[in-house]
């Protein structure tokens, strides 16, 4: 099986989790850098492969995947081989999932709102005031789950929650 190649722009948080995981795991990989600022996801090429236009995209033999999300999952059930990233118990696979798609629908989501009206506004016309709000609640959460464990997804260190916990 050919090696996997990651689409990337290391500028965009999602893509880092994947690239902080590509490291723990030692996976070779192949890297091709999107330069978002340029446009370049909505290039022909790129476009045919990821309609979505959005980095990270992983590419390995027929499979393409273009959730960061999906990606890391795919990445720990792969390449980690003792188990030490991804919980083999069913139940804390399930505990871990929940908490990564906390942060997907959740946590990210309120830093991606804010970053997307600073980039598409001037600053002074940012409610910043509402989006502390929100960004406080979602770190009102993680800390209630935190406080019943030392780590946010199960009673060890799983990196696939460690990495993507931006």
């Amino acid at each position: 099986m050919p090696k996997p190649i990651l689409y990337y722009d290391d500028r965009s948080p999602p893509v880092r989790s994947c690239l902080m995981l590509i490291k723990m795991l030692k996976i070779d990989i192949e890297l091709r850098f999107i330069d978002l600022f340029r446009g370049e996801q909505f290039g022909k090429e790129f476009l045919a492969l990821n309609p979505q236009h959005s980095v990270p995209t992983l590419v390995h033999d027929e499979l393409v995947l273009t959730d960061s999300h999906v990606i890391l999952i795919y990445l720990v059930e792969q390449f980690d081989a003792d188990g030490t990233l991804w919980p083999k118990d069913y139940l804390a696979r399930m505990k871990v999932l929940n908490r990564l798609f906390f942060e997907c629908s959740f946590l990210f989501r309120r830093d991606s709102d804010l970053m997307s009206e600073i980039v598409r506004k001037e600053f002074a016309n940012v409610d910043v005031a509402y989006h502390e709000r929100k960004l406080c609640e979602a770190y009102g959460i993680m800390e209630q789950y935190l406080a019943e464990q030392q780590y946010m997804a199960a009673d060890q260190r799983y990196a696939l929650v460690s990495a993507d916990a931006r």
